[in-house]
């Protein structure tokens, strides 16, 4: 049996300013830090053997927390990254929907049907990540691990574990370094526990979740 331990990284000031991230590199916030220290104490006595992380620098700086306290390394994976907003990195709530109005609207009714202009998709995500962490998770050296990603990679990720359409994708949360455990079998992701944030108590506040 092995186990996939799969976090969101720690809020970041566009997280609080309600700005689209995206691909575009941001650095956590103080909170975001506080949030990763959390969470490295909540996951110490747990015998995590390897650490994987999205590229970005707000991820890398989370898993970097976790695996300090074991003095070791993150391996960054490119198949992890954020969803490409494309045009709307960088823009508010409030400028995405003076800008892209429909769009918007579709992305939070059907979010299934919205590719960002000069981005992604959800499936074009989906395509790309599931793949890589079940190659991951399937190592042979590998009992527990884990993987530093994104709201919507993360989404991706537990839609296809919990066969989800993408068409639910606003059913599943994950808050600022949540702990998310999934079970592999047989090269299967089995979710066991998702979007645990008891660790943060107050180091949690639902003005992360504005542009998303």
């Amino acid at each position: 049996m092995k186990y996939i331990i799969l976090v969101r990284h720690g809020e970041t000031e566009w997280n609080t300013q309600g700005r689209y991230q995206g691909q575009s590199e941001t650095e956590l916030s103080p909170r975001g830090r506080e949030q990763a220290s959390a969470l490295a104490s909540r996951l110490a006595d747990l015998p995590i053997d390897h650490f994987y992380s999205s590229p970005l620098h707000r991820t890398m700086a989370t898993a970097e927390a976790v695996a300090r306290t074991r003095r070791a390394e993150v391996t960054p994976v490119d198949e992890l990254r954020e969803v490409s907003h494309g045009l709307w990195e960088g823009l508010t709530v409030e400028e995405v929907k003076q800008r892209f109005g429909a769009a918007y609207h579709l992305w939070h009714r059907e979010p299934d049907l919205v590719t960002f202009p000069q981005g992604e998709s959800l499936a074009d995500v989906q395509a790309r990540a599931v793949p890589a962490i079940i190659r991951l998770a399937t190592l042979p050296q590998i009992d527990v691990a884990l993987i530093c990603a994104h709201d919507a990679v993360n989404k991706v990720i537990l839609a296809h574990s919990l066969r989800l359409p993408l068409s639910e994708f606003w059913r599943i949360r994950q808050d600022s370094t949540c702990v998310n455990l999934l079970e592999v079998r047989d090269g299967d992701l089995r979710p066991m526990v998702i979007n645990d944030s008891s660790h943060l108590g107050p180091l949690i506040r639902a003005a992360e979740h504005r542009a998303l």
